[in-house]
């Protein structure tokens, strides 16, 4: 991805699928995938 971008896990809502590009414009590596499952994880209040 060119430009920076953010990932927020406050105020999550859901999108359908359909919305979605067909080709990602983007990725995120192996540690910052790991940070955000923590986070959602969090924010949901999910206990493994």
């Amino acid at each position: 991805m060119i430009d920076r971008s953010v990932i927020s896990c406050d105020n999550l809502i859901s999108i359908p699928i359909r919305l979605f590009d067909a080709e990602p414009v983007g990725h995120i590596d192996l540690d910052i995938r790991t940070r955000l499952d923590q986070a959602l994880g969090y924010a949901l209040d999910i206990e493994y």
